[in-house]
């Protein structure tokens, strides 16, 4: 700067960006050729904004104002901000194009550094229009340089204990052969230092002692600018320095071990815990089980016996007092071998008594396993052995030949667990009974009919039947034996001869029946030849005391004991019997019953006016005018109600019959003295006295004392 007046002020000026450099303008005095001195730079950082590099182009005070002009031989223009004062001015005399920007200059980088450097030329004219010019080349440069961090590798652990660090930073710029360089070590975590977060700088490759860092996490920041002022950064990743991880407990479980949504074990299987550290090694490790509080040190090989879920909890300390978190881990004891049963998917049925299973087919049978109920392992495997055969795998269906068979089958578990052995003894039965040739029946009253047969064998006509059962079909129509009876008859021998009353049916209906047999194991007989049996007919008296049973219907008259004075003067006078009735009742006369069929007759009396022990039937002989009860057989007496007995027997003839209370009870004899008597001693003055007195019975009359 020559005068006091020079314009332009400044050009290009920076501003705030330390890395850009300027371009100083040059100024002369009013009277001479202006001399141009000009700060040569060979690069300038155009990253700038226009504003940072506008031209300022008001002249001084009390200066004149003089022209100026910019031009490049690259075909880059330049034009003033303010034309009124200053003209910086350049056309690329190829395109005509003007390219200032709007508040600025504006350049373009060159594309490789083998293009032609931008020539740029300034000039001043006095106001003699006198010129000076300047020339200078401008390298346009706004690529940063590329720059990574390649030690030390990010997640490395160091201690106070470790090697020096030497970084190592790789570094290139397009133009700039060293770029400047600059790092630090930057805390990104503070874990047991100061409580705050550390900036270190430091030099790239110069050791560095780790024994300065504080415990926590840190990355090396690190950054590069060219001679242009383009800058990069880069940063290595998180490292740790000083011992603050804790160590990790892995636990392994051998022997016998199963793993799903917890660990499997049996009381045989050994639990190991083994640990590692980072830096200062473990200390020692701890375990509890089934508790959160109570920890034991762990010095060997552990075993848990008791059976079921338990909570395995663990962790180590390092020599730096780092804790690991508790782990815990679910750990299922089973050391029972799993539960078997039979399935079977035909009839099957147990023989009473015993443990033989008989099953009515050949199959299909399985095995059922069960494992342990609580924390059991599952994935039970069945294996069976049949007649003492070496053992085999059960598949899911078993079949078999017909007979008795010998069961060992038992199941192991997926831990190896094997459980107690069941055996049974299963016969395989598909044979059902023969069928039963000749069924009869006979009519024994008015709703009730007896069966006969013979009983066939199990396997057809051979071999008894355990626990079998009778089944007999029954109906009023041949072609439709709808309704069915089921006896239950124990052991049938084969050839026994068998028989069976059927009763509740209707008084003179003709009924139709087969029978037919189960087995053991419930295989079911054909149906034996239908019997054809009709019951009897029941007549009963008008005043429903009196009911007769036989194979035709048969009237019964009510005679009043007032019309049959005869019989019932015999009946009261001479043989000293009393009617349980008013009446007496005549039935038909002159029928006579088979032997093998006789009528039976009923009557109806209250036990709390009538002695049932005094009581029985009787018939009027009128040939010999007697009353008897021996041709009335097999005399019975059936409750019905607290005050409603009934009292049967068998005719083979009608008479006129009524039942009568017979005298059963002796007479009451008492004894007494008459004249002196000393206790048991009499007198031979004294006089024995006997009195007798008969006593009536229920409901009847009193026969008088006969003798005494």
């Amino acid at each position: 700067q020559l005068a006091k007046s020079c314009s332009p002020s400044s050009a290009l000026r920076n501003n705030t960006s330390p890395s850009c450099l300027s371009i100083a303008g040059g100024c002369g005095d009013f009277t001479q050729n202006g001399e141009r001195l000009i700060d040569e730079v060979r690069v300038l950082n155009f990253a700038l904004s226009p504003e940072e590099i506008a031209l300022n182009a008001a002249s001084a005070e009390g200066a004149l104002a003089f022209g100026a002009a910019l031009s490049t031989d690259g075909g880059i223009t330049f034009q003033a901000v303010d034309p009124s004062s200053v003209s910086l001015t350049g056309i690329d005399a190829t395109t005509s194009t003007e390219t200032l920007a709007a508040n600025g200059l504006a350049l373009v980088e060159s594309e490789s550094l083998a293009a032609p450097l931008n020539v740029v030329r300034l000039s001043a004219s006095d106001i003699a229009g006198r010129t000076t010019d300047f020339y200078f080349d401008i390298i346009a440069d706004t690529t940063p340089p590329v720059l990574a961090v390649l030690f030390p590798e990010a997640g490395a652990v160091y201690s106070e204990n470790s090697p020096a660090i030497t970084p190592l930073v790789s570094v290139e710029d397009r133009l700039d052969p060293a770029p400047a360089v600059s790092a630090q070590w930057v805390q990104v975590t503070d874990e047991g230092g100061n409580g705050e977060l550390d900036r270190i700088e430091i030099s790239t490759g110069a050791p560095f002692d780790p024994s300065l860092f504080d415990a926590g996490t840190w990355e090396l920041a690190v950054r590069a600018v060219d001679f242009a002022g383009n800058a990069s950064t880069a940063a290595s990743g998180l490292i740790r320095f000083g011992d603050v991880l804790p160590p990790v407990t892995i636990l392994v479980v051998s022997g016998p071990v199963v793993f799903g949504d917890r660990v499997f074990a049996t009381p045989r299987s050994s639990l190991t815990l083994t640990a590692t550290d980072d830096l200062s090694g473990v200390a020692g490790s701890s375990f509890s089980v089934d508790s959160a509080d109570l920890f034991l040190d762990y010095t060997g090989t552990i075993t848990i016996t008791d059976e079921g879920a338990h909570d395995f909890r663990f962790f180590s300390t390092d020599f730096a007092g780092n804790m690991e978190e508790v782990r815990l881990s679910s750990i299922a004891v089973d050391g029972t071998g799993p539960a078997v049963a039979l399935e079977f998917h035909a009839p099957w049925r147990v023989l009473s008594g015993t443990e033989t299973i008989f099953i009515a087919g050949l199959g299909p049978l399985a095995i059922s396993t069960t494992d342990y109920p609580e924390a059991a392992v599952g994935g039970t495997t069945a294996y069976l052995s049949v007649d003492g055969a070496p053992s085999v795998e059960v598949p899911q269906a078993l079949f078999f030949q017909e007979g008795m068979r010998a069961l060992e089958f038992w199941a192991v578990d997926a831990l190896g667990n094997q459980g107690d052995t069941q055996t049974s003894v299963v016969k395989f039965d598909v044979t059902p009974p023969a069928a039963v040739e000749m069924l009869s029946a006979q009519a024994v009253s008015s709703t009730s009919v007896r069966y006969f047969w013979t009983a066939t064998g199990d396997d057809g006509s051979s071999g008894d039947i355990f626990d079998a059962a009778v089944r007999l079909e029954f109906g009023t129509d041949s072609d439709s034996l709808l309704a069915t009876a089921l006896m239950s008859s124990g052991t049938l021998i084969a050839d026994a001869a068998l028989e069976w009353t059927l009763e509740g049916l209707s008084p003179g209906t003709t009924y139709y029946a087969a029978v037919s047999a189960r087995d053991t194991a419930g295989n079911w007989s054909a149906a034996s030849n239908v019997a054809e049996i009709q019951t009897r007919f029941l007549s009963v008296s008008t005043d429903s005391v009196v009911t007769i049973s036989a194979e035709q219907p048969i009237e019964v008259t009510v005679v009043s004991t007032e019309t049959a004075a005869l019989p019932f003067t015999v009946a009261v006078d001479s043989q000293a019997i009393a009617p349980a009735t008013h009446d007496f009742y005549e039935f038909e006369s002159g029928l006579i019953f088979p032997e093998e069929a006789p009528a039976v007759i009923t009557f109806l009396f209250n036990p709390t006016l009538i002695d049932p022990l005094s009581l029985s039937i009787y018939t009027y002989d009128e040939t010999n005018m007697i009353w008897s009860s021996a041709s009335v057989f097999n005399q019975s007496i059936t409750v019905v109600s607290a005050e409603q007995w009934i009292i049967s027997g068998e005719i083979f003839h009608t008479s006129l019959y009524a039942p009568f209370v017979r005298d059963s009870k002796p007479p009451l004899t008492s004894l007494s003295v008459e004249g002196p008597a000393f206790e048991d001693w009499l007198s031979t003055a004294s006089r024995i006295r006997l009195t007798a007195v008969d006593q009536a019975p229920l409901g009847g009359t009193a026969s008088g004392v006969l003798e005494t």
